[in-house]
């Protein structure tokens, strides 16, 4: 709407899409399948022209997920979920500069794909009792630092594609039982591991939430959780811009780990159909990473297969 009021030579603009899409089929009474896709971009570009000049640039970020889901149920109390995944995040910026004869174009990107698979299980052998249980496996392909530079004016051409590799697997399984009328008990535990190259991380992350009927409209509730993250975020706060830099666990880069404990109080109102709900919580974690004070995005050099860290 603004493009009628820029100066002559410049352009610019943004837009962006976002695309779901979903299909169901019912092979039978116990088989049904479901595909599923999420498809989202954003793209922000400029340009300005003077004479034979040309300055040009961008920044563009999306994702694209698609899920391909079988439901199978045994019988009443036995049913699975077995689940194909593949997801991709990608962030590009450019600027490309032309003055007569001699052009230079700088390219930086970054992303992460993920292929997975996960295989879930849910027992009911009674209404008050509930047992899950999985098997999750996922294949990383993080791209930290794509740089690409070209400039005829002096022969330089640049490809520079850092990857980095990795799998990430989990098995579980977690109990949902009610004893008496009153009290609800789910532990679980989960053993994870990851392996990046030339290195395997091997963690176990229990878990217990307790639920207590202290009324009929009212419950008490307290959980304890030791989670583990390998994937490591980088956002930049001072940019107005999702600038998400994904990367993960290495050599010399420990996962994050945390340890929560949580607690609250829900109360019904069964006959406006609403509850409210208060609950406070106590998390401590180690291995969190940011930008040191003063960088950025744009100067992150990205981690190398060594190991390396950024700026």
């Amino acid at each position: 709407m603004y493009r009628p009021f820029l100066p002559s030579g410049y352009d610019g603009g943004y837009y962006f899409y976002d695309l779901n899409v979903k299909l169901n089929y019912e092979f039978s009474e116990k088989d049904r399948v479901y595909l599923s896709g999420y498809f989202g971009r954003d793209k922000f570009f400029f340009s300005s022209k003077e004479g034979a000049n040309l300055f040009e640039g961008g920044i563009n970020w999306g994702n694209a997920t698609a899920t391909l889901r079988w439901n199978h149920l045994y019988n009443n109390k036995l049913f699975s979920n077995t689940s194909l995944i593949f997801s991709d995040y990608t962030f590009e910026n450019y600027i490309t500069t032309t003055f007569e004869t001699q052009k230079f174009m700088l390219r930086y990107s970054t992303g992460i794909q993920d292929w997975s698979f996960k295989h879930d299980i849910d027992y009911r052998p009674a209404p008050a009792h509930s047992i899950r249980a999985g098997v999750h496996a996922i294949y990383h392909r993080f791209t930290p630092n794509a740089l690409v530079v070209e400039d005829n004016a002096a022969t330089e051409q640049i490809n520079d594609v850092r990857r980095l590799y990795a799998w990430e697997n989990a098995v579980y399984v977690e109990d949902v039982i009610k004893v008496g009328s009153r009290v609800r008990l789910n532990p679980g535990i989960r053993l994870t591991h990851f392996a990046p190259k030339e290195k395997s991380y091997i963690n176990l992350e229990p878990r217990l939430s307790i639920a207590y009927q202290f009324k009929p409209d009212i419950a008490l509730k307290a959980s304890y959780a030791i989670m583990n993250q390998y994937i490591h975020l980088l956002s930049n706060t001072g940019v107005g811009l999702p600038t998400d830099l994904w990367v993960p666990s290495t050599n010399n880069l420990n996962p994050q780990r945390s340890q929560q404990v949580a607690a609250g109080i829900v109360k019904d109102f069964e006959e406006k159909e609403f509850s409210v709900s208060v609950e406070g919580y106590y998390k401590k974690s180690d291995g969190i990473i940011a930008y040191k004070e003063g960088a950025s995005f744009l100067e992150a050099q990205g981690v190398d297969e060594s190991g390396a860290t950024f700026n």
